[in-house]
């Protein structure tokens, strides 16, 4: 969770825009994902700076920018925890990320879906708090994510905001029933999910929120015009 008045939060053209005087700042800039990023590919950035990397951030001037914005926003702030924040105005509140991969579910989803869209990101890409994430989880975990009977369960123990489903770590997935797995289990399951995620790479470049639509069944799932990632 940011709190930083957008300071640490990049978009696709303010990316290229810092990149283009300063490459050295590709360092410190990550691919941030929450469910609308994920869901539709759209490109958006972060800063993500480590304490040790600090001095060298600081010394290129855009980013030294964002981060006095991002303290002067911390120490206005009426929440006192958000002012605590301003020791740190390089980082988000929390400063956590996976080594080898994550798994991303989206806090949202439409009712009018049959599934959950949850995916996979890599090491490189930060997690906000629009989604809840599984740092570095065995890929079969990934089959229940994405099995209709969590969604089911989702749909009945969660609550609902207008016409969607909210997403609960505690409610949803804590309390998901499973029985004891054989390592017979985990192994077809972990096969599910990975035909599951070449399917998804068969549509590209179809986004999730394209493929993951019930009203495109049938129909030929193609990339929309002007859309971000026929921009890139």
């Amino acid at each position: 969770m940011p709190n930083d008045g957008g300071a640490l939060s990049i978009t696709f053209s303010e990316r290229i825009d810092i990149l283009s005087g300063n490459p050295e700042a590709s360092e410190f800039i990550r691919r941030f994902y929450g469910s609308k990023e994920h869901n539709n590919d759209i490109p958006r950035y972060c800063l993500w700076i480590s304490d040790e990397s600090l001095a060298r951030a600081d010394k290129i001037e855009p980013i030294r920018q964002r981060l006095l914005l991002s303290k002067e926003t911390r120490v206005k702030s009426p929440d006192a925890s958000n002012r605590k924040l301003a020791a740190r105005p390089h980082q988000m509140r929390e400063f956590n990320e996976a080594k080898c991969y994550s798994f991303i579910i989206p806090r949202m989803t439409s009712e009018r879906r049959e599934y959950l869209p949850c995916g996979v990101v890599s090491n490189g890409a930060i997690i906000s708090s629009q989604a809840f994430t599984i740092f570095d989880a065995d890929l079969w975990a990934l089959s229940l994510l994405l099995s209709k009977l969590h969604f089911l369960w989702i749909a009945t123990i969660c609550g609902k905001f207008k016409e969607d489903y909210r997403y609960s770590n505690d409610l949803g997935w804590n309390t998901f029933p499973v029985p004891t797995l054989t390592e017979q289990n985990k192994i077809d399951m972990t096969r599910c999910a990975e035909d599951i995620l070449l399917a998804r790479e068969h549509y590209f470049p179809a986004t999730i929120a394209d493929m993951y639509d019930p009203r495109s069944h049938g129909q030929r799932i193609s990339l929309r015009p002007g859309s971000p990632r026929s921009q890139r």
